[in-house]
């Protein structure tokens, strides 16, 4: 019954809604530098929450959902309105942080970098910023100060969003990679950047039995 069925829905929705994390609010000035740490880690709990609630909870919502689809993908609709805004507010303030600050180095340290990353890497409705985040990691990448895995996905993010050909095949669809190019040195090139071999990357994931588990 459709009407059965939307109720299921929303009560599930409703009951996402009711833990969402609250956003800080940081339009009036940039965050203080000592808090960034403790700021970022809280960003990208908030992060996670939307980027994963479905792919972690995957069991629950099938046991609560029909197990035929159609459930699940009218409930990743309606949740889909609140996870951009999420995702939008999220990114105005990494715009905030990173205008403010430039990309984290030594002195705020590698998680810092690595969760501004991640920030960043869930924008796909802001490509500019992610490709100004991308730019400024790249000064950052022969220092050490930014990790090369966090700056390859992130690259290949960029380019799967423009329509082009990703570099270093870190973006799957269903049980493969997203379009690369020179796939034969795809290999040496995700070596260059600290990325295991494809095929053990590929069954590292949840694609090829079924769901994916990728988050990034």
């Amino acid at each position: 019954d459709h009407t059965e069925a939307r109720k299921r829905v929303d009560t599930l929705l409703e009951q996402v809604l009711q833990s969402k994390p609250t956003i800080p609010d940081f339009h009036d000035s940039a965050p203080k530098p000592e808090i960034l740490n403790g700021l970022l880690e809280e960003l990208v709990e908030i992060d996670q929450f939307y980027a994963v609630l479905v792919i972690r909870e995957y069991e629950t919502i099938l046991s609560t959902l029909n197990k035929s689809g159609d459930e699940i993908v009218a409930f990743q609709q309606l949740l889909k309105p609140y996870s951009c805004s999420a995702f939008k507010q999220l990114g105005s303030i990494a715009n905030i942080i990173l205008d403010e600050y430039g990309w984290p180095g030594e002195a705020i340290g590698p998680k810092a970098s690595h969760n501004l990353w991640l920030l960043f890497q869930h924008q796909d409705e802001h490509i500019e910023w992610q490709k100004k985040a991308l730019r400024h990691m790249y000064t950052k990448l022969q220092s050490g100060h930014v990790s090369k895995s966090d700056y390859a996905y992130l690259f290949d993010r960029v380019a799967v969003n423009e329509g082009g050909l990703q570099r270093y095949g870190t973006q799957l669809e269903s049980c493969g990679i997203k379009p690369v190019e020179d796939e034969e040195r795809l290999d040496e090139r995700r070596a260059t950047m600290s990325l295991p071999p494809i095929a053990e990357y590929l069954a590292s994931t949840i694609n090829c039995r079924g769901h994916s588990s990728q988050t990034q």
